[in-house]
């Protein structure tokens, strides 16, 4: 019966927000009242860390309606919520706990989790406080944006820290560039580190220095049949390289062509 009633609350609730955010379809009866149907829900499942609702719309309602007033969800619901669906089936969560403000950088936490990765990556944690990360090997390619102190810079500090203790500096070399000139500097000593530049200049003869090795890279690619450098023979194998720039918005708002 608790668990009952529990639920019939929780759906409740989830009506009320169809009704804050108009997400029925209305008629007029003959007595002059309103018939009002709604989302139909299929599914509420409660635990302790999460309630779970699955609905369906009904035929004829816009899906671009649920983006619109996903923050009535969050009012009925508060911050901790997570909407995802698309055309008619639709799932809401909604978090029992907030997201941690803070996440403190601790190697022995993150090591057990990207040991088996080339180039591990830390993307943060999940609503489940378990580490989300991916291998900069097979998605080489990422952008950090956010507003002013949201973090960015501290993020690339981390991910570079955890990159320079995974893997020795004769499978690593790092390239820094900060026009900024106040992120990098804590590196300069690092063995892995080959440059730490603060000029566009600078920075654009390091891009052309390491386009001139891609090229070699991929003749070698070529000459041995291989797809990728990890396939090379030992005597010609080489090191990951990674180039960091912060601040890259400043680049490109130097009056002097990219082009190389």
């Amino acid at each position: 019966m608790k668990r009952f009633l529990r639920n019939l609350h929780a759906k409740q609730t989830l009506k009320y927000a169809f009704d804050a955010a108009g997400l029925y379809a209305a008629k007029r009866l003959s007595n002059g009242k309103e018939a009002r149907r709604y989302p139909k829900i299929h599914d509420v499942d409660i635990n302790e860390e999460r309630t779970r609702y699955v609905f369906t719309l009904l035929n004829g309602m816009d899906p671009k309606e649920i983006a619109k007033k996903e923050f009535v969800f969050r009012q009925v619901f508060g911050r901790n919520v997570e909407l995802s669906g698309d055309l008619k089936r639709y799932v809401l969560t909604v978090y029992s706990a907030e997201m941690p403000a803070v996440l403190r950088y601790d190697f022995a936490e993150i090591q057990p989790v990207i040991e088996r990765l080339k180039l591990g990556i830390i993307a943060g944690k999940d609503r489940h406080g378990r580490y989300v990360s991916f291998d900069l090997l097979t998605q080489p390619h990422i952008l950090i944006a956010g507003e002013t102190g949201s973090g960015k810079s501290t993020q690339l500090r981390s991910v570079l820290t955890t990159l320079i203790k995974q893997n020795r500096p004769d499978r690593l070399q790092l390239y820094l560039a900060d026009c900024k000139k106040s992120e990098f500097h804590v590196f300069r000593k690092v063995e892995h580190v080959q440059c730490v530049l603060t000029s566009a200049e600078d920075i654009r003869r390091m891009l052309r220095s390491i386009k001139r090795e891609l090229d070699e890279r991929s003749n070698l690619t070529e000459q041995f049949e291989i797809s990728h450098i990890d396939e090379l023979p030992d005597d010609q194998r080489r090191p990951y390289i990674v180039v960091c720039i912060d601040e890259f918005l400043l680049l490109k708002k130097t009056p002097r062509s990219w082009t190389y």
